[in-house]
């Protein structure tokens, strides 16, 4: 039966980008806010929802998971691995988009940056941001939740500048205590081909600290990248809407 999860519920061995984003969350807000709720079958499966997204994890969809989903009112998009996602295409009422998962596998960075800041003014990343992906989260819900976890160290970021406009990123956008999922690259048009989405990602990767790290190409291009950066590719994600 699925009820709400407790502490014990969380797995020690935090193994999969999934469960790094979901155990994120539970290390940065904990179990009583309002507005993230975490959901179990005490069978290893896990759902944790927040601003209308559920990540979930799970060895299979049963029915029982796939009727809770489709009629769980706070759920409308779903984050998870590739083959979760495709059986949950399966069933008609989700569709989606399917990619890789990487693993970052060579030597851990240690050597800083000096042209790179790692403490931007968050507006003006978010304004990078929204031209880079259109679907990202309003800024009145994106602000709050990435302030509060870069002040509590629970996300690291970095960035360059040109004058005070920032024209390149790279943050983590889930950690815990011994993963870190990367995310939100982004490069303006016009600062391409220079290598600064580069330079971020490893300036992200030496803040982390010898975490296991996960990256989501979302194009071949960004896969490239990554590639020469060090990871591998190790599994696959899925994001799913309503259809």
């Amino acid at each position: 039966m699925i009820r709400l999860a407790q502490k014990a519920d969380f797995p020690r061995d935090v193994s999969n980008e999934v469960l790094v984003r979901i155990d994120g969350l539970r290390l940065t807000y904990g179990l009583d806010v309002p507005f993230v709720r975490y959901y179990t079958d005490g069978e290893g499966a896990l759902l944790a929802v927040m601003d209308g997204v559920g990540i979930f994890h799970a060895t299979a969809v049963t029915d029982e998971w796939c009727a809770f989903l489709a009629m769980n009112p706070d759920v409308s998009q779903v984050h998870c691995s590739d083959r979760i996602g495709r059986e949950l295409m399966e069933s008609g009422i989700w569709q989606g988009r399917v990619g890789v998962t990487m693993n970052y596998v060579a030597q851990m960075l240690d050597a800083a940056d000096d042209a790179v800041c790692t403490a931007p003014y968050l507006p003006s990343v978010y304004d990078l941001l929204k031209e880079h992906f259109p679907g990202i989260s309003p800024f009145e819900s994106w602000y709050p939740d990435v302030s509060h976890r870069v002040r509590h160290g629970n996300s690291h970021i970095s960035v360059i500048l040109e004058g005070e406009r920032v024209v390149s990123t790279a943050m983590t956008v889930a950690e815990t205590d011994t993963a870190a999922v990367l995310g939100q690259v982004a490069t303006h048009p016009d600062f391409r081909r220079r290598g600064l989405a580069g330079r971020c990602i490893k300036s992200t990767i030496s803040q982390c600290k010898g975490k296991e790290l996960y990256i989501l190409p979302v194009n071949e291009n960004a896969q490239r990248l990554y590639e020469k950066l060090g990871f591998i590719i190790e599994g696959g994600w899925a994001e799913l809407r309503r259809t």
